[in-house]
């Protein structure tokens, strides 16, 4: 067995999950991640238009609250946002069936926690 750097060996994980078909992004820290979020709910609920300020308050405010338990299945339940028009729809975060759903993958993605618990958080392979 030959010695691997810890970059090599992401990389290389990285490129077996890729061929599994997830897609490769770059998310550098936690409001990147929060955009991409956004923007990949809005892609797989098939929406005209992204979530305006308040819309998105709805949905974020829904996934952060709770134990982490509790956040963990409102992510395999649908939720009812109520848009500026008026209107209302649910929307999900997962589909039952594994190959609906869109498939992403990053690494070195840094989260900073210094205000709450001070500490930083380096995710490698997400």
């Amino acid at each position: 067995m030959s010695d691997q750097s810890e970059y090599q060996l992401e990389d290389s994980l990285m490129t077996q999950i890729e061929d599994l078909g997830y897609e490769r992004i770059t998310i550098p820290n936690e409001a990147a991640l929060i955009a991409n979020l956004k923007k990949q709910i809005v892609r797989a609920n098939g929406l005209s238009q992204p979530l305006s300020t308040d819309e998105w308050k709805q949905v974020i405010s829904h996934l952060e609250s709770g134990t982490s338990f509790e956040r963990a299945k409102k992510l395999r339940d649908k939720f009812n946002v109520r848009f500026d028009d008026g209107s209302s729809r649910h929307i999900q975060f997962f589909w039952p069936n594994a190959d609906d759903n869109i498939w992403q993958l990053s690494n070195q993605i840094m989260v900073d926690h210094s205000s709450q618990n001070g500490r930083t958080s380096r995710f490698d392979v997400t």
